[in-house]
Order: structure tokens, then C-alpha cells, then sequence
């Protein structure tokens, strides 16, 4: 079973998250925003952060820039779908790239590949 922290600002993709991961043995930790998600990023050790790019307090691409040394592995869920911005966020040491809106169909995948058995 892995720890999944998603850092998300909206209320609707965090209840479809929740829904769709409520379906496997992983544990989700839910962020609201930049700053809950940090904090939560250090207490719970997550295996695995879906990151929004668009919060409300902190850019997810400062976030992403935090964290790149710590050894963890980032999907990021965003509305953006400019190629720029998606080459950017694997620079900085993102798994993959998820276009908003999630779906059962394209969040599990990614996820099962990235952890594996976990």
C-alpha cells in the first residue's frame, strides 16, 4: 500500500481523487493548497504527489522546484496543456503529466505504473 498526497485546490477533483483511489489499497492524504500541501509533504512522506500546477498561494512549479531533490515521485494534474509548460515540470523531475479533467482511466494507469506493487 502506498501514501499518495494530492495537492489540489478544487473541491470537485478532489472528491473525483478520492473517488478513484478509494477504489484501490493506497492511502490518500488530501491538500487544499501550497503551503497545506508542504507541510503535509514532510509529516506524512508520500510516496507519491499529484501536484497542481494552478493553487491558490503557491505556484505548483515553485513546488515542483522545492521538492526536485527530495527522492519522490510527481504527477502533475493540471488544466494547462501547453507543451512548454509540460517539458518544463519534467525538467524539474515529474513522472508524468495528466491533463485535467482526471479520470478513473488515466489517473490509475499512471499511478499503477509509477509505484508498481506498491
Amino acid at each position: 500500500m502506498a501514501k499518495i498526497l494530492s495537492i489540489e485546490d478544487s473541491a470537485f477533483e478532489r472528491k473525483v481523487i478520492s473517488k478513484v483511489l478509494g477504489e484501490t489499497k493506497h492511502e490518500l492524504i488530501l491538500a487544499r493548497n501550497g503551503k497545506e500541501g508542504l507541510k503535509k509533504l514532510e509529516e506524512e512522506k508520500p510516496d507519491l504527489l499529484l501536484l497542481d500546477l494552478r493553487l491558490p498561494d503557491i505556484d505548483g512549479i515553485d513546488i515542483l522546484k522545492e521538492i526536485k531533490s527530495k527522492d519522490l515521485n510527481v504527477v502533475i494534474v493540471s488544466i494547462i496543456r501547453e507543451e512548454k509548460t509540460k517539458e518544463e515540470t519534467m525538467k524539474l523531475g515529474a513522472k508524468e503529466y495528466i491533463s485535467k479533467p482526471i479520470t478513473k482511466d488515466k489517473l490509475l494507469p499512471t499511478i499503477n505504473e509509477i509505484l508498481g506493487d506498491m
